[in-house]
């Protein structure tokens, strides 16, 4: 009966709720807005680059697993000789979604515009790119619903303001802009908030980050909490979310590279079939 019970769980999540709630959700180092916000480009590195592996519910029998690359540079265009240069911080995001009986892949190239303020920078950014879709069922459903074989891609567009300064960031953005469609399924638009600020406590930091995503439909916020020693050379953190999800991370830094180890535990009735998730996060980081 539990297997029963839990196949027909995994089918539904597989069904409504990935389309319904299709944005990657990363949290290892605390949070990385770029994947959500293009405006955050460029934000705080000359040049990043990272490698994430998720791997969602392992001890439920589906692959709920996200792979995800990302590459950003904060580029400058001007002649050689020229004091005013057109500032332009570019990336690539690269993620595969794999969730049941569906695979998703998305890649966008965020670009966003930096003006100076006084004591902080005010971005504006966005990011296009294509969206795909391949999703392995034929049928009806026990509630009467057709499900068909969909393998399709669509344009996708992302938009996002992003404030930055030493200690604090705060971005609003919104993504699925296009509310791509393949055959029916929808991917809803989802509207961000991110903010951070970072205290100084002696020679380290401690750095309280909040994340909300909602579709207008679900809200998810997300607050978690990092100690860094020192130059950041190792932290620990924990978090929370309105979903039940408790969330317990480390990272450890080594010249400018970076590893970050993210479990995740869901007190909701998932944790019934799934003890936790976990993530890991292999970054290179040139800070500005």
């Amino acid at each position: 009966m539990k297997k029963l019970v839990l196949s027909f769980f995994v089918l539904c999540l597989s069904t409504t709720t990935t389309f319904a709630q299709s944005d990657p959700n990363f949290a290892s180092d605390g949070f990385s807005p770029f994947w959500n916000n293009p405006a955050a480009t460029g934000s705080a590195n000359s040049f990043s680059t990272n490698l994430i592996y998720q791997n969602l519910w392992p001890s439920i029998p589906s692959n709920f697993q996200n792979f995800a690359f990302n590459i950003e540079a904060d580029t400058k265009f001007g002649l050689k000789n020229s004091m005013e240069k057109l500032n332009l911080p570019i990336g690539l995001n690269v993620v595969h979604q794999q969730m049941g009986l569906l695979d998703m892949q998305t890649i966008n190239i965020p670009i966003s515009y930096p003006i100076k303020l006084k004591n902080s920078t005010l971005a504006i950014g966005v990011s296009a790119g294509i969206k795909r879709i391949t999703y392995k069922l034929e049928g009806t459903s026990y509630f009467g619903e057709q499900f068909n074989y969909v393998d399709g891609s669509r344009f996708d567009l992302n938009a996002g303001l992003f404030w930055t300064g030493k200690n604090h960031y705060l971005g609003l953005s919104s993504t699925n802009l296009t509310q791509p469609t393949f055959d029916g399924y929808q991917a809803s638009r989802h509207y961000n908030l991110q903010a951070g600020y970072r205290f100084k406590v002696g020679k380290h930091h401690i750095y309280p980050m909040l994340n909300s995503v909602t579709d207008l439909v679900i809200i998810n916020t997300r607050i978690m909490t990092y100690f860094q020693f020192k130059e950041d050379i190792f932290s620990i953190g924990a978090g929370i979310s309105s979903h039940k999800n408790y969330y317990l991370g480390a990272t450890i830094k080594i010249m400018k590279f970076k590893l970050a180890y993210l479990y995740y535990e869901n007190h909701s009735t998932l944790s019934n079939y799934s003890a936790g998730s976990h993530e890991v996060r292999l970054s290179f980081a040139i800070a500005k």
